[in-house]
């Protein structure tokens, strides 16, 4: 292949043009006068290069990125945790995305992560476990987690943790590492060991056998004698913040029932029964109630309302919330400031009153409008109400 010279001069300037060389058509003519085999040697070395660079560029586009199998399996946890949350009624109270990545135990081909949400993120601290079998199938678990140090039940030597049964066969123990702790030994029913992986405030214990349904957890504190746990157990976190403001976003939801509430965003009441939490708000014509469950399965709240005209007026019970036992809320006059419920039974329970709203928890009887009595006072008056009639009488 013949070139003309200046063909040569912008095939060499543009192949060079990043090194600022620059060539002069006199030079080139100088050049052409020289042998063309030494011309066709440059040139050939210059096409050379070119393939070259050609070939360099060609092999980088194709390249594969490498994937990591902790950023795969990162990946697939991440879209399952999507799935699983996604899914649920309460979703929009979970992270919008996978937590950080808090435990990270292997056996093998087999891998369980454990991925857990800061406290203050949400209404309660979220954990999310994935498991990979070692032939590749995939578990997930969601649960709900105490705040990292709480007592549970007002027992200072139990941790939060609870117990998990993979496709496999095997078992896991998953929790919150008590404060203080030095070390975390756990043994099978047949007195065998098993690992305990420790990451933050957190542990994996896992078997492959599946046998820790009996296995005993031990901590062994940086001061003082070593102790045993008591039998798994997870409660929820109460980020009261979050949960005011879930509670005060749901208040303005439009309604369901076509009759929005109108009141404050302050509530009436505050009640707690063991964890158990519920704030009442006080509307026109509306009470609003924002339940919080402490059990591991609720990520964070309930709303439930009662709409009636003339609901400040309507005296008695207005609405039970529970199974079994649970909530109970009503009205009383706005001027009492004690109110107790007398169940068919004979049975009775103190509410807690405000703002002519009562709420107590009740773990037994009957409790409705139409067999409960309810008996309130004030400092001038007191109340009897049955059903919804109210009959006052001047404290003597």
């Amino acid at each position: 292949m013949m070139l003309t010279d200046d063909e040569l001069t912008t095939l060499i300037s543009g192949r060079y043009a990043d090194t600022g060389l620059t060539i002069s058509l006199d030079a080139v003519e100088q050049r052409g006068r020289q042998r063309r085999r030494n011309s066709k040697v440059a040139l050939g070395a210059g096409l050379a290069a070119v393939a070259v660079a050609a070939i360099g560029v060609a092999a980088l586009a194709n390249r594969t990125p490498t994937v990591s199998a902790d950023e795969a399996m990162t990946k697939d946890c991440a879209s399952r945790y999507a799935a699983v949350a996604g899914q649920r009624a309460d979703s929009t109270q979970l992270p919008a995305s996978l937590p950080p990545k808090v435990v990270d135990a292997k056996h093998g081909k087999a891998e369980i992560v454990l991925y857990a949400s800061a406290p203050a993120d949400t209404v309660k601290q979220v954990l999310f476990e994935c498991a990979r079998q070692a032939d590749g199938r995939i578990a997930v678990t969601l649960t709900a987690a105490t705040a990292l140090g709480t007592p549970v039940w007002g027992d200072e030597d139990q941790a939060e943790y609870y117990r998990d049964y993979l496709p496999d066969g095997s078992g896991a123990l998953v929790g919150v590492i008590p404060p203080g702790t030095k070390a975390l030994q756990v043994t099978a029913a047949n007195d065998v060991a098993v690992p305990v992986t420790m990451g933050g405030d957190y542990f994996v214990a896992w078997s492959k056998f599946g046998d820790l349904d009996l296995a005993q957890v031990n901590v062994v504190p940086a001061q003082g004698d070593p102790y045993t746990l008591g039998d798994p157990v997870m409660a929820g976190t109460f980020n009261e913040a979050a949960f005011a403001a879930v509670c005060v976003r749901s208040l303005h939801q439009p309604a369901t029932d076509g009759h929005d509430y109108v009141g404050g965003d302050d509530p009436v009441l505050r009640l707690d029964h063991d964890g158990e939490r519920a704030w009442v708000y006080s509307g026109v014509d509306k009470m609003v109630v924002c339940v919080y469950d402490s059990g591991p399965t609720s990520f964070g709240t309930t709303t439930y309302s009662s709409y009636m005209l003339g609901y400040g007026a309507r005296m008695g019970i207005h609405m039970f919330v529970g199974d079994g036992e649970g909530w109970v809320f009503g009205r009383v006059p706005p001027d009492a400031d004690t109110a107790s419920l007398r169940g068919p039974g004979g049975e009775t329970v103190t509410a807690q009153v405000s703002a002519g709203v009562f709420g107590v928890w009740v773990t037994h009887g009957v409790w409705s409008s139409g067999t409960t009595v309810i008996e309130a006072g004030s400092p001038a008056n007191t109340y009897e109400i049955r059903g919804t009639h109210l009959t006052t009488r001047p404290r003597g």
